[in-house]
């Protein structure tokens, strides 16, 4: 229970005890140490089947570490590592839970408690929209775009994405005739995305979305391609405008969100995230410069002047830990899609892992994704589930790594 809880609140950085100092600890990272210590008192272990993810987050954060002899501002530096000590008890904790038990009846209260996330985070984005209610607890510090109880709008994004995605690959391993229910449930939150004003995520949200309505289409009868075929005829033709056009009533960004549309038609000025590409010059020109080690994490301002982020998973890593650490941090990325390619899993789902997986990939060039406590979640969850058959049993990959 104690996991599951630390699951539910982990999203939520609003939610958090009495700061001391500068230092905040939310309820989900209060959670998260009191179910490590459980863990370590009961001695539970990590299945074999699990070691090789762990081992190579423990490779990857030695990695990222070991370009401490680059390292001119070590505040930065060490606040930058914070990420990783919580990505190792994230990691800790769950491959842990996912070691005993009956799998599957883990993975259905697993799914449930996704779904109650996601409905809670929902219901005042649509609160405002029919009843013209907006509790400003809910947006940024500005009061324009929604956040729920996340820091700011992007986190609020990649948290119900990546939910999603975890939610769609247990229900398609385990409970494959509920898909068509969970895509009606995902249809409900484009509003939410619209709301969030985050261009990215209303990108790959849209395009999550129609992958799995075709996947869907592609497994369903005649009797269900009909309905469905018709039911995106009458939302496109009578109810999209008039929905956007209340959201937007509504909601101070949703034009924001909606302006990604245009720029992905308009392909010589597409940009998802604003104007980040001065920071990605820069990280490339300092992996250049320091091509083994990097600058150390969380340095790229103090060797160039310049304190804009690296808004890009894939540049922060290529400038702030070098060539080895970015190998690394590949492999730490493709792990399980690896896993999935080489496991004995069906097509389908290895399909899917591959589709989510490029798509998680996207929501990193935007932004660096990687400190966030949740994406460690949906990466070991991915995991698990890839080394798990359709009974919740423990199928063996044919890909041997630390085996």
């Amino acid at each position: 229970m104690v996991y599951l809880a630390m699951v539910l609140f982990i999203p939520f950085t609003k939610v958090s005890v009495p700061a001391v100092g500068l230092y905040e600890l939310t309820m989900g990272d209060l959670l998260l140490l009191i179910c490590t210590g459980l863990i370590i008192y009961t001695k539970t272990g990590i299945r074999s089947s699990f070691v090789p993810f762990y081992a190579i987050l423990m490779l990857f954060v030695f990695t990222s570490f070991s370009s401490i002899v680059m390292v001119r501002d070590w505040n930065r530096f060490f606040l930058s590592m914070v990420p990783f000590a919580f990505s190792l008890l994230i990691s800790f904790v769950t491959l842990s839970f996912f070691s005993t038990g009956n799998l599957k009846n883990r993975f259905y209260a697993f799914r449930n408690l996704l779904i109650f996330s996601l409905t809670i985070s929902a219901i005042p984005v649509y609160l405002q929209l029919f009843f013209g209610f907006k509790n400003i607890l809910f947006y940024d510090r500005f009061g324009w775009r929604y956040t729920f109880l996340s820091q700011n709008p992007n986190q609020y994004g990649v948290y119900f994405i990546l939910f999603f995605f975890l939610m769609t690959l247990i229900t398609i391993k385990f409970y494959p005739n509920k898909l068509g229910r969970l895509l009606l449930f995902q249809f409900f939150f484009f509003i939410p995305a619209f709301f969030s004003g985050s261009r990215s995520t209303t990108l790959v949200f849209a395009m999550n979305y129609a992958f799995l309505l075709f996947f869907y289409f592609r497994h369903s009868g005649m009797m269900k391609r009909t309905f469905i075929i018709v039911a995106v005829v009458l939302v496109g033709v009578f109810a999209a405008k008039p929905a956007i056009d209340l959201a937007k009533t509504r909601g101070g960004q949703i034009t924001r969100a909606l302006d990604i549309f245009e720029r992905v038609a308009d392909y010589q000025e597409f940009e998802i995230a604003g104007p980040t590409g001065s920071s990605q010059d820069a990280a490339v020109d300092l992996f250049f410069k320091y091509p083994i080690l990097g600058v150390g994490l969380g340095n790229k301002g103090i060797y160039t002047g310049n304190f804009l982020e690296i808004h890009n998973t894939f540049y922060l890593f290529l400038a702030e830990t070098g060539i080895i650490g970015f190998i690394v941090f590949l492999l730490m990325f493709s792990i399980t899609p690896l896993y999935a390619i080489f496991s004995r899993s069906k097509l389908d789902f290895i399909l899917l892992i591959i589709v989510f997986y490029t798509l998680f990939a996207a929501l990193n060039v935007p932004a660096m994704l990687f400190r966030q406590r949740w994406v460690w979640l949906f990466l070991c969850i991915s995991f698990i589930l890839v080394n798990v058959d359709n009974d919740g049993n423990i199928q063996r990959s044919k890909l041997k790594l630390f085996n």
